[in-house]
């Protein structure tokens, strides 16, 4: 089957609220909705966007990287445009366009093959035998900034997220001073029900002592996970032996997530004796869905756990990487081990979308029957 044709459609979509971190914020994300057709009359979808001056490629970047697989596509098969995807240079360049493209090609196929998307990364990306898949996905509820959030409406949200079957709640920290939040913490977790965890993210706030001192301080609290606790540090080996300090400590898994792609080209190392306990995976920073399932099947082979997150993506992208999610937890209960809880209930925070958002319900996110992705822009798109 080849490709008939290559549209790209550029998007902004205003966010509810301002998203910020200790990386800083956004309050609308930008980039593009691609879809690829192919001669049988089929559509596939994949969504670009880049978060500028964060981890990743630059819009100007991903956006001279669309029009070029847009001018080279048309013609060939869709195998040999998925097989020689990651073989260019603009792979690794522009890996959230790449991903993209991936995930528009992927599309195409599972629909050929009468396939969720799912369905066809479990059967056909050397997962032998196919594991059983589930239509849904445990995640968190996303909160935002702790140190932007009063009290009331942080209760408020707790609240809500537990009516809507949340047990795991998201907050950013590393944005006001480690000791006034960790104080904070520790007032909210003894409000929680007891099966509740609070999910943590630093985007690499702190130094080591900083860090110490936080992960001290919440001893004791029904903690999920830290993400990037230290900052970035020129020196890979010691900022990783930091890291394995710093876990040591922890009665809870750190997570590596933007610092990753500094730390692939050392992947064999880093695998043969993880310094902290899970990995954030996300599709566009790993250039698609393939490249992010196998970095995800080398953490789980070196006993750490895997969690498939958003950067408040467009619905499209949201659905993509839950399809991953899918296969991932699929995996991981073939192994005997419990699901985990992803990062991907992102799209309440956009005012509108790109399509229709999956369904969230009793803490879960539920994915379309459809073969293929089961995306569907809106009418306005490429109309």
């Amino acid at each position: 089957m080849r490709i008939a044709a290559v549209r790209l459609q550029a998007y902004r979509l205003p966010l509810v609220a301002a998203w910020t971190s200790a990386l800083g914020g956004f309050t609308a994300r930008e980039g593009w909705l691609l879809r690829i057709d192919s001669e049988d009359g089929r559509s596939g979808f994949g969504d670009c966007a880049p978060l500028p001056g964060l981890v990743g490629e630059s819009s100007a970047v991903a956006g001279q990287a669309l029009e070029r697989w847009r001018e080279q596509l048309p013609a060939q098969s869709l195998a040999d445009a998925l097989a020689g995807l990651q073989q260019t240079p603009l792979a690794a360049q522009a890996p959230a366009a790449c991903a993209a493209v991936e995930c528009a090609l992927l599309d195409l196929l599972a629909q050929a093959a009468g396939l969720s998307l799912r369905g066809w990364l479990a059967r056909n990306s050397a997962s032998h035998p196919a594991p059983e898949l589930t239509d849904s996905v445990a995640v968190n509820a996303t909160l935002g900034a702790l140190a932007h959030l009063s009290d009331t409406a942080l209760a408020a949200g707790i609240s809500d997220a537990i009516t809507k079957g949340y047990r795991v709640f998201k907050l950013k920290v590393g944005v006001a001073a480690a000791t006034a939040e960790a104080s904070r913490l520790r007032s909210l977790a003894a409000l929680l029900p007891a099966d509740c965890r609070l999910r943590l993210d630093a985007n690499g706030a702190w130094d080591e002592c900083c860090a110490e001192h936080f992960i001290e301080a919440c001893a004791g609290m029904p903690i999920d996970s830290l993400e990037e606790p230290l900052a970035d540090s020129a020196d890979q080996a010691a900022f990783l032996a930091t890291l394995r300090r710093l876990q040591d400590r922890a009665t809870f898994p750190l997570a590596i997530d933007e610092s990753w792609p500094r730390l692939a080209d050392a992947a064999e190392s880093f695998f043969s004796a993880p310094p902290v306990l899970r990995l954030i995976v996300k599709p566009p920073r790993h250039s698609g869905l393939l490249p992010a399932l196998a970095l995800a099947r080398s953490a789980a082979a070196s006993g750490m756990d895997v969690v498939v997150t958003s950067s408040v993506d467009s619905a499209c992208g949201v659905l993509a990487a839950a399809q991953l999610a899918a296969v991932i937890d699929a995996e991981r209960r073939t192994r005997g081990s419990a699901a985990l809880t992803h990062g991907l209930a992102t799209s309440p925070w956009l005012a509108s979308d790109t399509g229709a958002a999956p369904v969230l319900a009793e803490g879960r996110l539920f994915l379309p029957a459809a073969h293929g992705l089961g995306f569907q822009p809106l009418d306005t798109f490429f109309a």
